[in-house]
């Protein structure tokens, strides 16, 4: 039972880099969460790359990595933080993310 968690990241025009948090999803044992964050706009765009997906996430993330030579660029691996459930491990890192935004 492998559990991945990924921050998403968006384009940040003010360094012209993916560097914008957006939301997290997470991957284990064929099972999938997404969590984004609802006031960032940067975040559509994964939100309809999300929707597009016609494969299993995991399969898709797969592709992703493997497109940027195993390095996404737009695709953050993270530790994923000690919870029950895959769900509240990517709530934590989206809780962690509105923290560090300074969203209450």
């Amino acid at each position: 039972m492998l559990r991945r968690v990924f921050v998403l990241l968006a384009h940040d025009p003010a360094t012209g880099l993916a560097t914008r948090p957006v939301g997290a999803i997470g991957l284990e044992d064929g099972r999938h969460y997404a969590s984004l964050l609802a006031h960032v706009p940067a975040g559509e765009a994964w939100r309809e790359r999300l929707a597009l997906v016609d494969v299993p996430l995991a399969e898709a993330v797969e592709v992703w990595l493997d497109a940027a030579g195993g390095v996404a660029l737009d695709l953050a691996e993270v530790p994923a933080p000690a919870s029950p459930d895959l769900a509240g491990a990517v709530e934590i890192v989206v809780d962690e993310l509105l923290v560090m935004a300074g969203v209450d």
